[in-house]
């Protein structure tokens, strides 16, 4: 993977929105994964015997992979991304599941789109690069 040319953590350290050369990605922050992982471990039924061990280590295995994944979309895949309303506003060009848009997060207690957890500094920033980066590569 290439070095990213920026990452922005949203509110809260619950993701990140990096930057790379040639896509754009979000994924839990790095806290927020160590902390899942840490509960996770702790889990006391993980070393029972038998079938319910199995079980409890099974389950705890899929959720750890399950959280370390990210979604990447190419920046050909995107159109844009503009700050607007609050929030980032990603224009796909090629869809595919999971979205950006599909990610929430809590901050403050109160559920909300990830794309509108990041600081507006931030987020203007990110979508100012992502402009950039596309016009330097005619996309």
């Amino acid at each position: 993977m290439s070095e990213a040319l920026l990452t922005i953590p949203s509110a809260e350290n619950a993701v990140e929105l990096t930057l790379p050369q040639t896509s754009v990605s979000m994924r839990l922050a790095q806290a927020t994964l160590d902390e899942v992982r840490d509960e996770l471990h702790a889990e006391p039924d993980r070393d029972a015997p038998g079938l319910t061990g199995r079980f409890v280590r099974f389950v705890t295995h899929s959720v750890e992979k399950l959280v370390s994944k990210q979604i990447e979309y190419t920046l050909n895949d995107i159109s844009a991304i503009e700050y607007r309303d609050g929030r980032l506003i990603v224009t796909y060009r090629k869809r595919h599941l999971p979205t950006f848009d599909a990610v929430h997060v809590t901050v403050d207690g109160k559920t909300m789109p990830a794309l509108a957890a990041f600081t507006e500094d931030d987020a203007r920033a990110f979508a100012q690069r992502i402009a950039e980066v596309k016009a330097a590569a005619g996309a």
